[in-house]
């Protein structure tokens, strides 16, 4: 189904959560958080660490400008029922989201690009004789060492 949107996503469940989800700014507090913990993906208590991933975090933060955005908008037009204040936060939100997610896209890209260099650099010292990786690694150290 081609709506136009480029942040269109089908619905993901039945139509008994679809109509809690679109109706979340009804729930009270409590409930809207109960309601985003039972959706949220769960997490390792550290999650920061070697596995860690930024372009997972990427995914994430789109999927929720998509969600923002899906609870005012239908289509291109404003959702029946949602008033001017509600769709000027949810662009303002979505916004600041996808302000972010460019910032962190910038990041993992040169994270990404680092890592690839130095990948090869491991790769083209491997085929180097003994004494020149011994000479290589001693510059690296003392270059390091100001660092």
């Amino acid at each position: 189904m081609d709506t136009g949107d480029p942040f269109f996503t089908p619905p993901l469940f039945d139509e008994s959560v679809e109509a809690v989800i679109q109706h979340a700014d009804s729930l009270v507090p409590v409930q809207r958080a109960r309601l985003v913990a039972a959706f949220a993906p769960k997490r390792a208590v550290n999650e920061y660490g070697e596995g860690f991933s930024l372009a997972v975090e990427v995914e994430e933060m789109l999927k929720m400008a998509r969600a923002l955005r899906q609870q005012v908008m239908v289509g291109n037009q404003v959702a029946e029922g949602v008033g001017p204040r509600e769709v000027k936060e949810a662009v303002s939100a979505s916004n600041t989201l996808l302000n972010t997610l460019l910032k962190v896209h910038e990041q993992v890209m040169s994270f990404e690009r680092q890592r690839g260099i130095e990948k090869a650099v491991i790769e083209a010292i491997s085929d180097l004789p003994h004494e020149q990786k011994e000479r290589f690694f001693a510059k690296l150290t003392e270059l390091l060492e100001g660092v």
